[in-house]
């Protein structure tokens, strides 16, 4: 993750552990947070576990949110992150900052993927899910690139052949 070097580049040695687990644990909870309440609402809605139903149509809104200008735009904007004091209490504050930017960036990559991956870890899922985030994340400014959109698809027509029955 770049914000963790980012966070450690700017610490004073004695204050870069405390300052990347800070940022580290910041950016957990917050994904924690959001897949407790995710999960909440798959509870609400009756949503059995392991849907392939739920999961399919979250890697379809993955795949439209993916191809969004409107997601491009927040994208670039939010992947500067704000100044991380060296150490000290100020120093916490601003990784803790820090690691909340980050994972807005993440939740903005992520978000439809994860609500997916709350009923079940299919593992072509994760495998497609994570590839696609790892190559949009290492090419951020082609946001019409296809390969995501690709990944993502192949991902949803792996799920599609678990939810059409076979006749």
């Amino acid at each position: 993750m770049p914000t963790l070097s980012a966070v450690g580049r700017a610490a004073f040695r004695g204050w870069r552990v405390r300052l990347v687990a800070t940022c580290l644990v910041s950016v957990t909870v917050l994904w924690l947070g959001a897949g407790l309440a995710i999960a909440s609402v798959a509870h609400a809605l009756a949503v059995p576990a392991g849907s392939g139903a739920w999961q399919l149509g979250w890697v379809a809104a993955a795949v439209l949110w993916s191809r969004s200008a409107w997601r491009a735009r927040l994208l670039w904007r939010c992947a500067r992150l704000p100044a991380v004091a060296p150490g000290g209490v100020r120093g916490l504050a601003s990784a803790t900052v820090a690691g909340a930017v980050a994972w807005r960036r993440c939740a903005l990559l992520c978000l439809p993927v994860m609500t997916a991956m709350v009923v079940g870890h299919d593992p072509v899922l994760m495998l497609g899910a994570s590839v696609s985030a790892w190559w949009e994340a290492a090419h951020p400014r082609a946001w019409r690139d296809p390969v995501p959109v690709l990944l993502l698809a192949a991902t949803g027509v792996w799920l599609l052949s678990g939810v059409v029955p076979r006749g």
